[in-house]
């Protein structure tokens, strides 16, 4: 089948993440750079300036240098193993050591697979199968996360932690820790040793987020949807006495029976009354991947309701407005989008666009070209957009018109990686 061929023939899958099930609605889709600190609304309802900072819900300006927006680099894809078989729905990918010669993957059924890296990679091992335990009742449930602490790579043995929707009772999503050890030099994990960090009621089959991986600071990030169904019945998202709705930061490092995590001291909302400690930011609908850059900045896509899709810059204490605001509009009506933290990127629903898959900032070196510049995907439409974080005046461009169902993007030492629905794992190369 040809790369077209291929792609068509999967972006009928776009409800996984998107979690909308009407057609997309009309909307202006290309971003118009304003001058402003905060996200404003103007006739094209688009983006802003970078404003990152970690100081309590506030955004603050760029330490390094702004410069104008360049030129956005020409980009394809490339199959980065086209030995391999066709994947089952990969969500994420992480190094599986410190060399990164062997990759873990992890397919939405309940399983992690580990690659050799390299474009003549043999079939991959699997390195865990819990799919007894995972539910796939949903189209949106399933193991959708998993993070190793970088320090424990270079080691023989260590914990891998997991996100998953659970197979049994109340529908929930559970963050787990298991322990690892390697076997002939590949990473094996061992499902008996789970330890539940977390539990998440989950009202809905959808919006359950999934996104997790340890900062910069060292503790772990979860990203949380709002629970679920559409519009946000239950007004997770602007209710910090729930977690539904939020991105959590909370530390593992002695996690143990009775005392799975505890809360940083120094989480915008320890020790308030009627609010959740994890929290670290909130008014999020569904976040679908974020990332963290060298710099330590936290960016995340957001998938919108109908009209807007949104890359945000998550600071301490954020509220980025769902569901009261949709991209920099009011969803609900009479708002002031102002009270809320906007999102540094917006696009609409034209053109087969519905349903953002947050990025990265690409700064590995197989390419100068692209180098310094944030990647993210919109899974329906398969266009993939770009933005420089250091310009002055953020502007989004498309950099690829048309290409598959992108669940996942990951930053490794050879480049980015795009995990598709189409079976494939491609990377980004300037062409």
């Amino acid at each position: 089948m040809s790369r077209a061929g291929r792609f068509a023939g999967t972006v009928l899958l776009f409800a996984m993440v998107s979690g909308v099930g009407a057609a997309c609605s009309d909307a202006n889709g290309e971003p118009t750079p304003t001058s402003t600190l905060v996200a404003t609304q103007d006739q094209q309802g688009q983006t802003t300036t970078i404003v990152p900072g970690v100081t309590k819900g506030t955004q603050t300006a760029a330490t390094n240098t702004p410069s104008p927006p360049g030129e956005p680099p020409e980009v394809r894809l490339v199959d980065a193993f086209p030995g391999l078989g066709d994947l089952a729905r990969p969500v994420e990918l992480i190094a599986g050591d410190d060399r990164e010669s062997e990759l873990l993957v992890a397919l939405q059924d309940g399983r992690i697979i580990s690659i050799v890296n390299s474009p003549d990679a043999p079939e991959p091992r699997d390195a865990l199968g819990i799919r007894e335990q995972v539910s796939r009742d949903g189209n949106e449930e399933g193991l959708l996360g998993i993070a190793i602490r970088a320090e424990e790579l270079g080691t023989s043995r260590g914990s891998i932690f997991l996100y998953y929707s659970v197979a049994d009772g109340q529908r929930r999503t559970r963050l787990s820790r298991m322990d690892w050890s390697r076997t002939s030099g590949r990473l094996v994990v061992d499902p008996n040793s789970e330890l539940v960090i977390l539990e998440i009621p989950q009202p809905f089959a959808n919006h359950n987020g999934g996104k997790i991986a340890f900062g910069p600071d060292g503790f772990l990030y979860v990203g949380l949807g709002d629970g679920g169904s559409g519009g946000d019945p239950q007004g997770n998202g602007q209710n910090l006495a729930t977690l539904p709705g939020s991105i959590l930061r909370i530390d593992v490092a002695n996690a143990m029976d009775g005392q799975p995590y505890t809360i940083p001291a120094d989480n915008p909302f320890a020790g308030e009354t009627n609010a959740r400690g994890e929290i670290w930011a909130y008014g999020l609908r569904n976040p679908w991947r974020f990332s963290f850059d060298a710099q330590g900045r936290l960016w995340a896509g957001d998938v919108g309701q109908g009209k807007y899709e949104e890359i945000n810059l998550v600071v301490a204490g954020g509220n980025y407005g769902w569901n009261v605001v949709e991209g920099t509009e009011c969803y609900r009506d009479g708002c002031d989008p102002s009270q809320f933290n906007g999102p540094i990127a917006v696009y609409g629903h034209d053109g087969g666009d519905c349903s953002v898959t947050g990025g990265v900032v690409h700064e590995a070196k197989d390419s100068e070209a692209l180098r310094g510049w944030y990647f993210f995907a919109d899974f329906c439409s398969g266009r993939v957009r770009a933005f420089q974080p250091e310009a002055t005046e953020i502007e989004t461009f498309v950099v690829l018109e048309e290409g598959p169902p992108v669940a996942s993007i990951a930053h490794i030492s050879r480049g980015l990686l795009l995990l598709s629905f189409d079976g494939r794992i491609y990377r980004l190369a300037a062409d």
